[in-house]
């Protein structure tokens, strides 16, 4: 970096540089910190520019109206856009995750050849989400690539936007915009297109697959299997390399004209299975029904009117999951145990429409004070109104063995009444279980006793 950019960048703006963490074809990028302690990348260009250019003024108003695209999820934002001595300085988002090129070099390191393609399924629709929304806005990256695809939180943003539309504008020569083997035929000869970030996606899926370039490595040869639509697709399926071999077809008018989210999901629905698993509930099922089909079939065919109508056959298409819902293999360190895959649902039933409300409970009863203990005689004349025979025994018992006992004096009056109730009571205990037996009998013999 030019001195007297790290100075006004230290001075005016209050950034604080702390290292350098890449540098391409046109550009370096820095690590850098905020007055307000925020992390943030700074890319500066290598090349002073011309500022009297009037493409280097059109692409620089570009730029500025950039900076007014903040807050797409899957899009890099553009914090500030500079010219400091004549370098083009920008201010962008910072990652801490790194790019996809770093993830797959995570994933090699463990002896796998590429991205699962659970997660890189998941990868490639968001970047896919943010190439359909810089298009539809008049912007063609121009460079979509591995590096350029920066992970946030595991998901992935669009980044390094602007630069690349720089190259041949500036003072300095250079050979050409974006990177062998991501780039289109036409792109090379100058022509853009709506394909043209279509074609780098698919070519950046084929690497982050396979861990393979997907074109090759020397120049001419990268160059001669474009023209020819002959990308390197080892270990790939059928269904899966024609989806790829229609993104990167030669001309510009065969690959698929409908954004790239629609291509992610038609490469998605390639890659599953043409049938569907069985379970073995699934196979008992479908064993019953095989055995009532030939039932079936062996019984006579009753007579068909003269007229026969033709059997309709129909047949139900399987709906494709929708990509927000493909399972996120996680990822975890090298090394670390990798984590589990939740999938949480609750309902409750008092929330699905249609459903009888929970009943509530009755409300509580006014306060009328401690329960209040009714007096002996209270009890004694409920349990009598009650014909209760215990009780009735007893008392009769006590009294008819006090009298008695009067006569021979008052301790011998109140041992006979006491033995005389216990009597009266063993009396009344007899005929309660004689007057409850034919109730017993009545009751229902299908009863389970407990």
């Amino acid at each position: 970096m030019d001195e007297v950019v790290r100075q006004m960048l230290e001075s005016q703006h209050g950034l604080h540089l702390i290292r350098r963490i890449g540098r391409g074809g046109f550009a370096e990028v820095w690590e850098a910190r905020s007055a307000e302690d925020v992390p943030c990348a700074v890319k500066v260009s290598l090349d002073t520019l011309d500022g009297q250019n009037p493409a280097i003024q059109k692409e620089l108003e570009n730029l500025r109206l950039l900076k007014n695209l903040v807050g797409h999820p899957h899009v890099v934002t553009l914090m500030d856009v500079w010219q400091i001595a004549g370098y083009l300085v920008t201010r962008w988002e910072f990652s801490s995750e790194g790019s996809l090129e770093k993830r797959l070099q995570e994933y090699q390191a463990q002896g796998l050849p590429g991205i699962p393609v659970n997660q890189l399924l998941r990868y490639i629709y968001d970047a896919a989400q943010g190439i359909d929304f810089l298009n539809n806005r008049g912007i063609v990256h121009r460079d979509i690539k591995p590096q350029n695809l920066l992970l946030f939180f595991n998901r992935v943003k669009v980044a390094d936007l602007g630069l690349a539309k720089f190259v041949g504008a500036s003072t300095a020569s250079h050979t050409g915009a974006g990177t062998w083997g991501y780039l289109p035929p036409e792109a090379y000869r100058g022509e853009l297109s709506a394909t043209v970030d279509l074609y780098s996606l698919a070519a950046t899926y084929i690497n982050l697959r396979t861990g393979r370039e997907p074109f090759g490595l020397d120049p001419p040869e990268i160059f001669r299997h474009q023209e020819m639509g002959q990308p390197i697709l080892d270990n790939l399926s059928q269904a899966e390399a024609q989806v790829i071999l229609h993104a990167l077809a030669p001309r510009k008018e065969d690959r698929p004209q409908h954004g790239a989210q629609v291509w992610v999901r038609s490469l998605y629905k390639a890659l599953q299975p043409s049938t569907p698993l069985k379970t073995p509930r699934r196979e008992n099922q479908e064993r019953k029904s095989s055995e009532v089909l030939v039932s079936e079939a062996s019984q006579p065919i009753p007579a068909s009117p003269s007229v026969e109508e033709p059997i309709k056959v129909v047949s139900m298409p399987a709906r494709p999951m929708p990509m927000e819902l493909v399972p996120a293999e996680p990822i975890s360190e090298p090394g670390s145990p990798p984590a589990p895959v939740i999938y949480l649902a609750e309902v409750i039933e008092s929330d699905i429409p249609g459903s009888p409300p929970i009943p509530l409970p009755p409300p509580p009863s006014p306060w009328m004070g401690p329960p209040q203990t009714p007096p002996l005689w209270k009890s004694v004349q409920t349990s009598v109104k009650n014909g209760n025979p215990i009780l009735v025994g007893g008392i009769i018992g006590a009294g008819i063995g006090f009298l008695l006992g009067l006569c021979g004096g008052p301790l011998l009056g109140i041992f006979v009444a006491v033995f005389t109730a216990a009597l009266g009571a063993c009396i009344g205990l007899l005929i309660q279980d004689v007057l409850q037996r034919p109730n017993e009998s009545k009751k229902p013999e299908n009863i389970s006793r407990c």
